[in-house]
C-alpha cells in the first residue's frame, strides 16, 4: 500500500495551489487531511480561505470558529476570524477576536490596527484612536495605521492633526491614493480651497469620451451587446461581493477580467489602451503634483465587470492600488425623468462626495455625470467616486478599470 503524504507537505501544496488560484485542487488537499486528522486547525483555516474568496463568509467563521477551538492559543487564528467576522459587519465580535490575538502576540501591531478598524465600524472613536496609537508606537510612521487614525480623527472633529497624520502618510508615500482621497476632505473642511481644487480639477485631470469600436464588429451597438453577453456569462461573476472589499450594493461584480482577457475582453481592452495612451500624452506636466508628477512610461490594467439592478449603486470609494481609474459603460437603460435626493439623475456617477463613513461638514466640490452606453470616464485613483441608485427593475452594465505605473 502506498503511503499517504504527512499532512504538512499536503499543506505545503494546498497553500501553493491556494496561491496559484487552483481552488478546487486546494480544496481537496485541505479535506484529505481532514478525512485523515479531523478538526486539523491549519486545514480549517486553507477551507476558510477558500470559503472568504467564494463569498461565503458564513462558511468561513464557521470554519475559524472550529479552528479556534482546536487551537485557541494561535494569534493568526483569532486575527483571521476577526477578519472574517469584520466583513460580515460585526464589529463588536470582530473586536473581540482581535483582542484575543494582541493578549497571545502584543507586539504585532497589525492587530491594533485591525482592532482599531473594527472599533471605528461599532462607533467607539476614542477606542479606535488610542488603538491606532499603540500600533504606531509599535510601527511609528506605518502608512495605514496613521490614515486610519487620520479617519478616526477627521471623524471626532480633530480635523488640524487628521491633516498632520495625513501629511506625514504622504511625505513617505506621495501616491497613497486613501491618505489623498482623505486630504481632499480635509483641506474643503478646512475651507482650504486652493490647495483642494489643485487635487481635484475635474477639468484639468478627467477625461470623457468614446472609445474606437474594435475592428470585427458592424457598429457600437454590436460591440456593446458582445462585450455585455461576456461580463454576464464571465465564470467569476458573483451577485454576493464582500461589501467591506468591494463598493457595488444590490449588484454583481466579476474579478479581473483584462489581465488575461480572450475574445470580446481583449477587443476591448485593445481600444481601451488606445484611449489611456492619448490622454496620458495630452496631460499637462507638474512634477510636484501626486497624479500629474507620476505619468507612467508603461502601466498594466485590471478591470471587473458590474452589473446593477433596481436599487444597485456604488457606494463611494476610491481606488487604492490605481494611479488612474476609470468606468466604461456597456449597457445603459433608458430611466426615463427617474430623480432620487437633490435631483440627482438614477444610474449617474458622482465625483467628490466623501464616502467610508467620513463625515461631510461641508458643501462637497462635487459633480454628476448621466452615463452614456459607449462612453468612458477617465479620473485619478484618489477621485471619491459613487453611483445614484435606480428604482427601477432594469440592467446597467459597465466594465471598470484601474491603470497600475509598472514603470
Amino acid at each position: 500500500m502506498q503511503a499517504q503524504p504527512a499532512a504538512p507537505n499536503v499543506l505545503q501544496q494546498a497553500q501553493a495551489l491556494l496561491k496559484a488560484g487552483r481552488m478546487a485542487e486546494a480544496e481537496r488537499l485541505y479535506r484529505r487531511v481532514l478525512a485523515g486528522q479531523p478538526g486539523h486547525p491549519a486545514a480549517l483555516h486553507g477551507l476558510a480561505m477558500l470559503a472568504q474568496q467564494a463569498g461565503d463568509l458564513a462558511a468561513a467563521e464557521s470554519l475559524l470558529g472550529q479552528a479556534v477551538a482546536g487551537s485557541p492559543n494561535s494569534a493568526p487564528l483569532h486575527s483571521a476570524l476577526g477578519l472574517v467576522r469584520q466583513a460580515q459587519d460585526k464589529p463588536a465580535a470582530a473586536a473581540e477576536s482581535f483582542r484575543q490575538a494582541i493578549a497571545l502576540h502584543r507586539q504585532d501591531f497589525a492587530n491594533y490596527g485591525n482592532l482599531g478598524n473594527a472599533l471605528q465600524d461599532s462607533g467607539d472613536l476614542e477606542g479606535a484612536i488610542a488603538a491606532y496609537r499603540k500600533g504606531l508606537a509599535l510601527r511609528p510612521g506605518h502608512p495605514g495605521l496613521a490614515t486610519n487614525l487620520a479617519a478616526a480623527l477627521l471623524k471626532r472633529g480633530e480635523v488640524a492633526e487628521a491633516r498632520q497624520q495625513l501629511e506625514g502618510v504622504l511625505a513617505q508615500e506621495p501616491q497613497n491614493v486613501r491618505a489623498l482621497a482623505y486630504l481632499t476632505t480635509v483641506l474643503q473642511e478646512l475651507g482650504a480651497d486652493a490647495e483642494a481644487d489643485r487635487l481635484l480639477n475635474l477639468e484639468r485631470l478627467t477625461w470623457r469620451g468614446a472609445l474606437p469600436v474594435p475592428q470585427g464588429y458592424a457598429n457600437l451597438e454590436a460591440f456593446n451587446a458582445a462585450l455585455a453577453d461576456a461580463i454576464r456569462e464571465h465564470p467569476t461573476l458573483t451577485w454576493s461581493a464582500d461589501p467591506k472589499r468591494r463598493a457595488v450594493r444590490e449588484g454583481a461584480v466579476t474579478g479581473d477580467i483584462l489581465s488575461q482577457p480572450t475574445g470580446t475582453i481583449a477587443d476591448f481592452k485593445q481600444s481601451l489602451c488606445q484611449a489611456i495612451d492619448a490622454y496620458i500624452a495630452g496631460l499637462p506636466d507638474d512634477a510636484g503634483h501626486p497624479f500629474l508628477g507620476r505619468k507612467p512610461r508603461t502601466y498594466a490594467v485590471l478591470g471587473w465587470g458590474n452589473v446593477l439592478r433596481a436599487q444597485g449603486h456604488q457606494a463611494p470609494h476610491v481606488h487604492n492600488l490605481g494611479w488612474l481609474s476609470g468606468v466604461y459603460y456597456v449597457t445603459v437603460p433608458d430611466f426615463g425623468e427617474g430623480t432620487q435626493a437633490g435631483d440627482a439623475p438614477e444610474g449617474a456617477i458622482e465625483f467628490g462626495r466623501p464616502g467610508y463613513d467620513l463625515p461631510i461638514r461641508f458643501t462637497p466640490n462635487n459633480a454628476l455625470i448621466a452615463p452614456v452606453a459607449g462612453q468612458a470616464i477617465f479620473f485619478p485613483s484618489y477621485f471619491w467616486h459613487g453611483t445614484v441608485p435606480f428604482a427601477r427593475d432594469v440592467e446597467r452594465i459597465s466594465l471598470a478599470f484601474d491603470l497600475r505605473i509598472t514603470s
